[in-house]
């Protein structure tokens, strides 16, 4: 991709920024929601400073992804948290595109309790039961996906061409 945004999908564990640090990552701009945290409250994770986390985000995928491919390293499990990116593609005019890391929720489960900080429980919990996979009718120009114990990339097929999305009538029809 010349120019436009790509969000990751899947769950903390599932190697999404390991993979973003190899060759996954490579000719783009990677912004990450952790780093942020990090560099604006030298926490991995602070309530108070989400607004301004995400705000920030934002302003610079904005910024960036016209000129330069941006990916968004987060977890992106629900149409919602996807749906942020998919608007905001649509009114800078760059494509955007969803990179899910299909890796099963219990292997996951067991890569997060061996992190440094891990993510509680009860967030991992919360995460699952609000997953819905990617899908074109959210507005993507393509879905890839790598599954568990697999090297390849595969591009889902998009039955669905050229969708706009209409934030007010996608929250009646998937909420």
């Amino acid at each position: 991709m010349k120019n436009g945004i790509t969000t990751m999908c899947g769950w903390p564990g599932a190697a999404k920024t390991t993979l973003l640090n190899g060759p996954l990552g490579e000719g783009s701009v990677v912004i990450c929601p952790d780093e942020f945290r990090l560099e604006l409250t030298g926490k991995t994770f602070y309530p108070p400073a989400e607004e301004l986390v995400w705000a920030s985000l934002k302003l610079a995928a904005r910024v960036l992804a016209k000129r330069y491919p941006v990916i968004i390293d987060g977890t992106h499990l629900s149409v919602a948290n996807r749906e942020q990116w998919v608007v905001i593609a649509q009114q800078i005019g760059v494509p955007i595109d969803c990179f899910w890391i299909a890796t099963s929720y219990e292997t996951c489960l067991k890569r997060n309790a061996l992190r440094e900080n891990p993510v509680p429980e009860v967030a991992m919990q919360r995460m699952h039961d609000s997953f819905a996979p990617p899908g074109y009718i959210e507005g993507f120009r393509e879905i890839r996906v790598q599954y568990e114990n697999d090297d390849k990339i595969h591009v889902l097929p998009n039955v669905i061409k050229n969708v706009k999305l209409n934030p007010d009538k996608l929250d009646r029809e998937l909420g």
